[in-house]
């Protein structure tokens, strides 16, 4: 085997490695948040990550896939694409946070709006993240 497939291979097989241990991971969080919550509980937290997760999953992958397509990088493009990203992610979170009580309205859950509230930090935490892990 060639040096380069064998590289493929580790590269395949650590991925594969990590992908499964944070899955597994996550199910496990899951279960023991499902025990300790209850089921109401545990819905409302359900409901509020998918809705957040919606926004992270725009943010990391839209403008990051932007950056993956350029044939031609130089730093600016980077760092244009940092300072937007963090813009964003902030102006995300806000408009999360400021529209949580509306989406918890839409859903006729008053609970939802706390939780979402919570988790709008981490819009800006995906769009730190994006720039570096594209």
């Amino acid at each position: 085997m060639t040096a380069s497939k064998k590289q493929a291979v580790l590269g395949v097989f650590w991925g594969t490695v990590e992908r499964a241990a944070t899955q597994g991971i996550s199910f496990a969080i899951v279960v023991l948040l499902a025990r300790i919550l209850g089921p109401e509980s545990i819905g409302l937290v359900t409901l509020a990550a998918t809705i957040a997760l919606f926004g992270q999953m725009l943010l990391g992958e839209t403008f990051s896939q932007a950056l993956i397509q350029q044939k031609n990088l130089n730093p600016a493009h980077i760092s244009s694409l940092f300072w937007l990203l963090i813009a964003v992610g902030i102006g995300a979170a806000l408009l999360q946070a400021f529209l949580a009580g509306a989406i918890g309205g839409i859903f006729n859950q008053a609970e939802l709006a706390p939780i979402l509230r919570a988790l709008s930090p981490l819009l800006l935490l995906t769009a730190l993240q994006a720039v570096p892990a594209a």
